[in-house]
């Protein structure tokens, strides 16, 4: 009897050191599961922070793509190149469109008609305030200019450009030293 309680006495022995070492691994196991809680919390809180911050680039991004445009717009609306037009260094330029504007017998330009004027190596690029350009034939002109004088029809379209052609052709013919006027024009063919 004696080696059997001495067996049992082993086994329970046994059995506890497993116990303990079962006891043992789930402390790590749970241990693990609890930092791994806070591990995905913490992604959790980070991935909202990150979806806001997102969110929040796309308006920003949606805002500046909408005053981008806005800007682009103003700027297809209101400029005009005037291609071959000798400018001296120093020149007021603001003359030089009014020069031009007496050539084409059109009003003088007013300072407030005239944004900004910037030489070019052989053109001058104009801003206007309440200008816009309108193509007529090969030309852009400034529209309001011409449907004071002229009664052209200050519209937007290639109709509206060719019936303006129309009325330009019997126009005298400017000087030779006139120069040739152009503007960058929309990608739908409008006249801008």
């Amino acid at each position: 009897m004696k080696a059997e309680v001495v067996k049992l006495t082993v086994t329970v022995l046994d059995l506890e050191k497993a116990v303990t070492e079962l006891t043992k691994d789930y402390q790590v196991v749970t241990k693990e599961l609890e930092e791994s809680r806070k591990a995905v919390k913490a992604n959790e809180a980070e991935l909202s922070a990150l979806k806001a911050t997102v969110q929040a680039q796309a308006l920003e991004l949606q805002r500046i793509r909408e005053e981008q445009n806005a800007a682009e717009q103003y700027s297809r609306n209101a400029k005009l190149e005037i291609h071959g037009l000798p400018a001296q260094p120093g020149e007021n330029l603001h003359d030089v469109l009014n020069d031009l504007a007496g050539t084409l017998e059109l009003p003088n330009l007013s300072p407030d008609d005239v944004t900004a004027v910037h030489p070019g190596p052989s053109w001058l690029v104009v801003q206007g305030g309440r200008l816009l350009s309108l193509k007529i034939g090969g030309f852009h002109l400034l529209a309001p200019l011409l449907d004071v004088r002229y009664g052209l029809g200050v519209g937007r379209g290639a109709s509206a450009c060719r019936s303006a052609a129309g009325s330009l052709s019997s126009l005298a013919a400017p000087p030779s030293w006139a120069p040739s006027l152009h503007c960058g024009g929309g990608e739908t063919g409008q006249c801008v």
